[in-house]
Protein backbone atom coordinates (compact mmCIF):
# COMPACT_ATOMS: atom_id res chain seq x y z
CA UNK A 1 0.00 0.00 0.00
CA UNK A 2 2.79 2.29 0.88
CA UNK A 3 2.08 5.97 2.01
CA UNK A 4 -1.32 6.00 0.53
CA UNK A 5 -3.98 5.59 3.40
CA UNK A 6 -6.48 2.58 2.78
CA UNK A 7 -9.88 3.86 2.53
CA UNK A 8 -13.05 1.32 2.76
CA UNK A 9 -16.12 2.39 1.18
CA UNK A 10 -19.27 0.72 2.95
CA UNK A 11 -22.36 1.20 0.52
CA UNK A 12 -25.93 -0.75 0.85
CA UNK A 13 -25.82 -0.80 -3.06
CA UNK A 14 -23.88 1.45 -5.69
CA UNK A 15 -26.11 0.16 -8.00
CA UNK A 16 -28.15 2.82 -10.47
CA UNK A 17 -31.91 2.59 -10.07
CA UNK A 18 -31.51 1.91 -5.90
CA UNK A 19 -32.63 5.41 -5.10
CA UNK A 20 -31.06 8.79 -3.43
CA UNK A 21 -28.93 6.88 -1.32
CA UNK A 22 -27.50 4.78 -3.81
CA UNK A 23 -26.73 7.90 -6.00
CA UNK A 24 -25.17 9.34 -3.22
CA UNK A 25 -22.82 6.33 -2.58
CA UNK A 26 -22.17 6.30 -6.28
CA UNK A 27 -20.82 9.39 -6.42
CA UNK A 28 -18.75 9.20 -3.22
CA UNK A 29 -16.95 6.08 -5.67
CA UNK A 30 -16.49 8.03 -8.12
CA UNK A 31 -14.21 10.40 -6.56
CA UNK A 32 -12.51 7.73 -4.46
CA UNK A 33 -11.96 6.06 -7.97
CA UNK A 34 -10.20 9.42 -9.31
CA UNK A 35 -8.27 9.60 -5.99
CA UNK A 36 -7.56 5.80 -5.98
CA UNK A 37 -6.27 6.36 -9.55
CA UNK A 38 -3.90 9.13 -8.79
CA UNK A 39 -2.49 6.88 -5.73
CA UNK A 40 -3.91 9.40 -3.45
CA UNK A 41 -5.39 7.13 -1.26
CA UNK A 42 -6.21 2.87 -1.78
CA UNK A 43 -9.96 2.32 -1.96
CA UNK A 44 -11.46 -1.16 -1.47
CA UNK A 45 -15.56 -1.09 -1.17
CA UNK A 46 -17.65 -3.19 0.89
CA UNK A 47 -21.40 -3.57 -0.59
CA UNK A 48 -24.40 -5.80 1.27
CA UNK A 49 -26.33 -5.87 -2.24
CA UNK A 50 -24.86 -7.32 -5.16
CA UNK A 51 -22.81 -5.09 -7.90
CA UNK A 52 -23.04 -5.98 -11.71
CA UNK A 53 -19.86 -3.47 -12.85
CA UNK A 54 -17.52 -4.17 -10.54
CA UNK A 55 -14.65 -2.50 -12.54
CA UNK A 56 -16.72 1.16 -13.28
CA UNK A 57 -15.47 2.63 -10.37
CA UNK A 58 -11.74 1.39 -10.79
CA UNK A 59 -11.00 -0.22 -7.52
CA UNK A 60 -11.96 -3.55 -5.72
CA UNK A 61 -15.59 -3.97 -4.70
CA UNK A 62 -16.88 -6.96 -2.70
CA UNK A 63 -19.98 -7.78 -2.70
CA UNK A 64 -21.88 -10.36 0.40
CA UNK A 65 -24.50 -10.73 -1.99
CA UNK A 66 -27.16 -9.44 0.06
CA UNK A 67 -26.25 -12.09 3.24
CA UNK A 68 -25.73 -10.18 6.51
CA UNK A 69 -23.58 -12.47 7.98
CA UNK A 70 -21.12 -12.48 5.22
CA UNK A 71 -21.23 -8.80 5.17
CA UNK A 72 -20.59 -8.20 8.69
CA UNK A 73 -17.40 -10.72 8.84
CA UNK A 74 -16.02 -9.37 5.61
CA UNK A 75 -16.18 -5.72 7.53
CA UNK A 76 -14.57 -7.41 10.50
CA UNK A 77 -11.76 -8.35 8.01
CA UNK A 78 -11.52 -5.04 6.62
CA UNK A 79 -11.01 -3.58 9.79
CA UNK A 80 -7.47 -4.09 10.29
CA UNK A 81 -6.62 -2.87 6.90
CA UNK A 82 -8.36 0.34 6.61
CA UNK A 83 -7.32 3.43 8.00
CA UNK A 84 -10.94 5.14 7.29
CA UNK A 85 -14.43 3.89 6.48
CA UNK A 86 -17.09 5.92 4.52
CA UNK A 87 -20.62 4.99 4.97
CA UNK A 88 -23.27 5.92 2.62
CA UNK A 89 -26.05 5.87 5.38
CA UNK A 90 -26.36 5.82 9.18
CA UNK A 91 -28.17 2.16 8.68
CA UNK A 92 -24.79 1.12 7.11
CA UNK A 93 -23.04 2.53 9.78
CA UNK A 94 -24.05 0.22 12.80
CA UNK A 95 -21.40 -1.86 11.53
CA UNK A 96 -18.81 0.50 12.90
CA UNK A 97 -20.13 -0.52 16.56
CA UNK A 98 -19.10 -4.48 15.95
CA UNK A 99 -15.81 -4.11 14.45
CA UNK A 100 -12.29 -5.24 16.43
CA UNK A 101 -10.30 -2.11 15.24
CA UNK A 102 -11.81 1.37 15.54
CA UNK A 103 -10.91 3.77 12.87
CA UNK A 104 -12.10 7.00 11.78
CA UNK A 105 -15.43 6.82 9.99
CA UNK A 106 -17.98 9.43 7.95
CA UNK A 107 -21.31 8.53 7.44
CA UNK A 108 -24.06 10.41 5.30
CA UNK A 109 -26.89 11.74 7.45
CA UNK A 110 -30.13 11.24 4.80
CA UNK A 111 -33.31 13.07 6.16
CA UNK A 112 -35.93 10.97 7.41
CA UNK A 113 -33.96 8.04 8.65
CA UNK A 114 -32.28 10.46 11.26
CA UNK A 115 -35.64 12.49 11.92
CA UNK A 116 -38.27 11.77 14.38
CA UNK A 117 -38.78 8.12 15.44
CA UNK A 118 -35.41 7.50 13.84
CA UNK A 119 -34.14 3.65 14.91
CA UNK A 120 -31.99 4.00 18.00
CA UNK A 121 -29.34 1.84 16.52
CA UNK A 122 -29.09 4.22 13.46
CA UNK A 123 -28.96 7.20 15.54
CA UNK A 124 -25.92 5.57 17.94
CA UNK A 125 -23.72 4.95 14.70
CA UNK A 126 -24.15 8.56 14.11
CA UNK A 127 -22.93 9.11 16.90
CA UNK A 128 -20.27 6.67 16.83
CA UNK A 129 -18.55 8.51 13.44
CA UNK A 130 -15.99 10.71 13.59
CA UNK A 131 -17.47 12.86 10.84
CA UNK A 132 -20.83 13.79 9.83
CA UNK A 133 -22.40 14.81 6.69
CA UNK A 134 -26.15 15.98 5.98
CA UNK A 135 -27.58 16.26 2.84
CA UNK A 136 -29.36 19.28 3.62
CA UNK A 137 -28.82 22.44 6.11
CA UNK A 138 -32.70 21.18 7.31
CA UNK A 139 -31.54 17.62 7.88
CA UNK A 140 -28.34 18.73 9.84
CA UNK A 141 -30.57 21.30 11.99
CA UNK A 142 -33.03 18.74 12.50
CA UNK A 143 -30.99 16.10 13.40
CA UNK A 144 -28.77 18.30 15.75
CA UNK A 145 -31.90 19.43 17.69
CA UNK A 146 -33.56 16.14 17.92
CA UNK A 147 -30.39 14.27 18.73
CA UNK A 148 -28.23 16.79 19.76
CA UNK A 149 -25.62 15.88 17.47
CA UNK A 150 -23.05 18.17 16.69
CA UNK A 151 -20.24 18.77 14.23
CA UNK A 152 -22.43 17.74 10.72
CA UNK A 153 -21.13 19.36 7.93
CA UNK A 154 -23.46 20.25 4.49
CA UNK A 155 -22.70 18.22 1.59
CA UNK A 156 -25.87 19.01 -1.30
CA UNK A 157 -27.00 16.25 -3.45
CA UNK A 158 -25.63 16.42 -6.63
CA UNK A 159 -26.66 14.25 -9.87
CA UNK A 160 -24.74 11.45 -11.80
CA UNK A 161 -25.38 13.42 -14.83
CA UNK A 162 -22.86 15.74 -16.29
CA UNK A 163 -25.21 17.98 -18.33
CA UNK A 164 -28.17 19.94 -17.66
CA UNK A 165 -31.38 19.43 -19.26
CA UNK A 166 -33.57 21.90 -20.53
CA UNK A 167 -36.44 22.40 -18.40
CA UNK A 168 -39.57 20.88 -20.20
CA UNK A 169 -42.30 23.31 -22.08
CA UNK A 170 -44.84 23.56 -19.27
CA UNK A 171 -48.42 22.24 -21.19
CA UNK A 172 -51.00 25.02 -22.37
CA UNK A 173 -53.39 24.93 -18.47
CA UNK A 174 -56.98 23.84 -19.63
CA UNK A 175 -59.61 26.08 -16.91
CA UNK A 176 -58.78 24.24 -14.07
CA UNK A 177 -55.38 23.46 -13.07
CA UNK A 178 -53.73 20.12 -13.53
CA UNK A 179 -53.81 17.33 -10.70
CA UNK A 180 -50.43 15.99 -10.53
CA UNK A 181 -49.49 12.93 -7.42
CA UNK A 182 -46.21 12.39 -7.02
CA UNK A 183 -45.10 9.06 -6.09
CA UNK A 184 -41.73 7.76 -4.16
CA UNK A 185 -40.42 5.95 -1.66
CA UNK A 186 -39.27 7.69 1.51
CA UNK A 187 -37.26 5.04 3.47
Amino acid sequence: RGSAAGVRNVSFSLERGQGGIAVVARLMARVLGAWHAAQRCEVRALMLMPVSEPAEFGFPIHSARGQRGRFLLQACRDAAWADGVIYDCANMARVHGVLPWKRPSLVYLHGVEVWENARPAWIAACRRATHRIANSHYTQARCAKLHGLADIEVCWLATEEAESHPAPRAPALAQRPAQVLILGRIA
